[in-house]
């Protein structure tokens, strides 16, 4: 049976780029599945991280650029969380008890 080829080399995660940053990672990328790398990060043994550019990134530039869009797409999120909270604190201060 022959050994599948794997490709080692860095890359930069953003999974988690909002809670615990932009960091690089060696990792292993099986030719068979290229959109799935497996490294070790910080906290674990051993960690998949799916698709390119989306959680793992060949260039620091790419990285960064994934973890801003993620913070905008918080910073909207709870945007819009806050918006409802208000309208909920409205209706509340709207009701009147005898």
């Amino acid at each position: 049976m022959a050994r599948e080829q794997v490709e080692r080399f860095s890359a930069w995660i953003s999974k988690h780029a909002l809670t615990h940053g932009v960091f690089r990672v060696e990792v292993e990328q099986h030719l068979s599945s290229p959109e799935v790398v497996c490294g070790r990060d910080r906290k674990s043994l051993g960690s998949y991280f799916f698709g390119e550019g989306v959680e793992w990134h060949r260039t620091p530039k790419e990285a960064i650029k994934r973890a801003e869009a993620m913070r905008e797409a918080k910073l909207s999120k709870l945007e819009r969380q806050i918006e409802h909270l208000k309208a909920k604190v409205e209706a509340i201060e709207g009701l009147k008890f005898d």
